[in-house]
Parts: structure tokens; sequence; C-alpha cells
């Protein structure tokens, strides 16, 4: 069970606590998160649509304009659904912003974000893999990953095998973040250490109860 709220990472700054630790932080901007639907899956769980980042209805299909047409609110950008308990939000009703005060100092979060892409990489930026030697008789193999295989048998490269490829840009998870602090008349949230992606990256803040 979570809840799932849609920012953008503004950059990192230095956070000082009351006792003088200082820490590095991520500064996490959070839009306007709007409940546009709320179903109810049995007696105890909800399903709850959230949309977030207005957005002009050029640029969407029909269908989702239509449906926000139907419950009377500007079309958005993004949309995502997440299970939640129905007494967490029996207070709120589609159209309504869910605030920020699900996120309390010291809390633990997950983020999820898209990687900063770095292209084409060997090897050794890719994976980690040592270089060759530069001297005594190797003159053209000195960042080459080595043998990929065998011979005849198996005459073929294994599914899986670590070589030469397209880096980063890829979607993951930064479990157990710790919420420094939550300022509430800027839809900010401060974040301990670093999340995934550049900055102005999208990026899902998930609650976890």
């Amino acid at each position: 069970m979570s809840i799932v709220f849609i920012g953008y990472k503004c950059g990192m700054t230095s956070f000082f606590s009351n006792d003088g630790v200082v820490s590095p932080a991520t500064v996490i901007k959070v839009y306007s998160n709007y409940i546009v639907d709320i179903k109810s899956l049995d007696d105890s769980m909800s399903l709850l649509k959230i949309s977030a980042c207005p957005i002009s209805k050029k640029k969407i299909s029909r269908s989702i304009v239509g449906f926000y047409n139907k419950i009377g609110l500007d079309c958005f950008k993004y949309m995502l659904e997440s299970k939640v308990e129905s007494s967490k939000i029996t207070d709120f009703k589609v159209g309504d912003i869910l605030p920020l005060s699900f996120f309390n100092v010291l809390d633990k979060i997950d983020v999820i974000g898209l990687t900063k892409g770095r292209g084409f990489a060997g090897v050794i930026k890719r994976h980690n893999f040592k270089a060759q030697p530069f001297s005594h008789g190797n003159s053209l193999s000195h960042r080459a990953p080595g043998s990929i295989g065998q011979c005849q048998t198996p005459g073929r490269v294994f599914k899986g095998k670590k070589m030469p490829g397209r880096m980063g840009n890829v979607r993951v998870t930064s479990k157990n973040i710790s919420v420094l602090d939550v300022y509430n008349d800027l839809n900010v949230v401060l974040l301990k250490g670093s999340v995934p992606g550049f900055t102005g990256n999208r990026v899902f803040l998930r609650k976890n109860f």
C-alpha cells in the first residue's frame, strides 16, 4: 500500500540540522497533484488516480480530454494510480489536491526516476571493467573487453554478456530516502542525498504505509 506524488528535481543543496550536522540534500518541487478518480476495490482498499502538470488539450488524445471534461478539470500531462487504504483518503474527493501532509520529517520514502543518459559507452565506463596493459606489447586493446566466449562449443555469445552499449536513461528506484524537511507553502520536499536523474527530471515520490 502506497501513495505516489509527482514532482521534479530542482537541484541539490546543503541542509544544516539543529545540531550542526551538514547533509547533502535534493530539492524536489511537487506538482499540484489532483485526484481525478477514486475506485473502491473492497471494504478496506481503494484505487487512487492522480494527475499533475497542466497541458494543452491539443497534445493529448480526445478520449483523455473527454475524461477530464467529465470531471470538470483541466487537462494534465501525467496520470498514475496507486493502491491505498480507504481510511487514508476518506476526507478527499475527486478534484481535490493531495496535500504534502502525507510526508513528515524523518520519513523513509522511495524515489522513482530516469537516470542520466550517458550515450554509447564502453565496458570500462559501463561495467567497471579493468583496462588492459598500456605497454609490454599491447598496442590496440587497451580498453577492449577481451574474450566474449569460447570456440566451436558453444559457438555463440551468451545472453547477458557485459559488452559496450547504451548506458543510462533507465527507470530506477532509490529506496528508503530520508525526508529532511517539508515546505508546505512552497510545495517543496527536501530529501537526504541524491535521487536519480538530472535537474528538471520528473520523479515520483512513493510513501509506503
